[in-house]
């Protein structure tokens, strides 16, 4: 994987299964030009015991299957079946296959309309098989493509009636279901990343939510402070230059309006700070649910003693964010008691690193005498609240590092 796509690697779980998906359909469409082959090289190698046949069906087959594997291998090399492609474009020798495939859908034609029927009848099936692979491999990068395979597909077809009528509409379908083929696996594979494009803007919007409203509350109750402070400043400096006695009186009008303005400070911060366990649990289902996160809830916030929800509630929302931003889970499940709240997921096939944010809250568990442990065997997270030390409380501490960027 190369340095653009660095990200992904450190969210391996939710990656690697879109990966498999990405790999699979590859080789599908990879597999689907040998299949084809095989199915018209059956009948050439059986009719090779035939004393009328000779050698003829066995040197189309053997041609084409030479043709075929070069399709099958710049089919593998494609850059669009990667989920996150290195580069654009077509892959190294597609030019090369797609002359090839040409140069043998010409000579196939020819072939069928010149030479006698015994050979001209092998000609004109392997005709069929070239376009299959233009239309599989070729086709699908084109502008025009659907105009292309449908012409290309009548061509052939038209050397079919001279041969076997029979087989006129077998050259039409099995191209363009090829070309159908090519297109959905894009299809898929586009979808993939969108959802999860979609899934890490959904994580980023959420946390610039907060932030936003923490300002706005911020602006909306200091704004007006300030500015009468600012006001009061400018009367205080007048009256102290000009000599008035009524300088003190606005000196102290001027102090009030700080001290107020600090108790608003540090109610806007103590309000921010409190939370609710209820609420965040209630939160880190839908968050995780929006993401496509199956959550399992064990227990309930009342379950967790009173003076412990606060912590709790921390831990939870800490827990989420971490879920969606360093883990690609599938499934989640939260369980709360008397003496503990985890969080699991299975999106953790790596160390997911040094986790900032649970540090700053192990800290402030300790001052009440808990602790935060976390617990990782692949692709299993887990991360524990734990309110009193003890012998549930095992574990490796986080690992402190100064705070991660957004």
């Amino acid at each position: 994987m190369s340095t653009a796509t660095g990200d992904h690697a450190a969210e391996p779980a939710r990656v690697r299964s879109m990966e498999k998906y990405a790999l699979y359909t590859k080789w599908s469409v990879a597999l689907a030009a040998l299949f084809t082959w095989l199915l018209f090289a059956i009948p050439s190698i059986t009719a090779t015991t035939s004393k009328h046949a000779g050698l003829t069906p066995l040197l189309w087959a053997v041609g084409t299957a030479a043709l075929t594997l070069l399709v099958s291998i710049t089919l593998l090399r494609e850059p669009a079946f990667e989920l996150f492609p290195e580069r654009r474009g077509r892959a190294r020798g597609a030019r090369v296959s797609f002359i090839l495939v040409l140069v043998s859908w010409i000579v196939c034609i020819l072939v069928s309309v010149l030479a006698p029927v015994s050979i001209g009848a092998w000609a004109s099936v392997y005709a069929i098989l070239c376009t299959a692979l233009f239309a599989l491999a070729h086709a699908p990068w084109m502008r025009h493509k659907w105009i292309a395979v449908s012409v290309a597909a009548l061509l052939t077809c038209a050397t079919q009636l001279r041969i076997d009528a029979s087989t006129a509409l077998t050259s039409i379908c099995i191209p363009l279901i090829f070309l159908t083929a090519t297109l959905s696996a894009f299809w898929g594979l586009d979808v993939l990343r969108d959802a999860d494009r979609a899934r890490k803007l959904d994580a980023e919007l959420h946390v610039s939510a907060e932030r936003l409203r923490f300002a706005q509350e911020l602006h909306d109750t200091m704004g007006q402070r300030l500015a009468a402070i600012s006001l009061k400043t400018q009367v205080a400096i007048a009256l102290v230059e000009r000599g008035e006695r009524n300088a003190m009186t606005e000196l102290r009008e001027l102090q009030e309006l700080v001290k107020a303005s600090t108790a608003d400070m540090r109610a806007v911060a103590h309000g921010y700070r409190r939370i609710n366990l209820a609420t965040e649990i209630a939160e880190a289902r839908a968050l995780l649910g929006a993401s496509r996160i199956n959550v399992r809830i064990d227990g309930d916030s009342l379950d967790v003693p009173d003076n412990r929800r606060e912590d709790a509630a921390w831990f939870v929302r800490e827990a989420t964010t971490n879920i969606l931003r360093h883990s690609h889970a599938t499934s989640a499940c939260l369980t709360l008691a008397e003496d503990s709240v985890a969080m699991t997921n299975d999106g953790a096939h790596e160390s997911p690193g040094p986790l900032s944010g649970l540090e700053s809250l192990r800290r402030r568990v300790a001052v009440a005498g808990g602790s935060i442990t976390i617990e990782h065997d692949a692709p299993h997270f887990t991360v524990r609240l734990c309110f009193d030390e003890g012998p549930a409380c095992v574990g490796p501490a986080p690992t402190h590092t100064p705070e991660e960027s957004a």
